[in-house]
């Protein structure tokens, strides 16, 4: 029991660890490559692996 639990918080730590180098990926595609439809297209993107992890990451 004790290793599971172990192995979720080492999970979670890493799901955020790529949440956040999948938005600083995204910060630098938008500033590099502004245009408005790409600039929604990505911030759509952004949303919905939060979602994600909101909804199944939250218990």
């Amino acid at each position: 029991m004790r290793n599971i639990l172990m192995m979720e918080l080492i999970l979670e730590q890493f799901v955020i660890i790529l949440f956040h180098q999948m938005i600083g990926q995204m910060i630098k595609r938008i500033k590099s490559n502004f245009t408005l439809r790409n600039f929604i297209w990505q911030i759509d993107f952004l949303y919905l692996p939060l979602e994600v992890y909101l909804i199944f990451g939250s218990k």
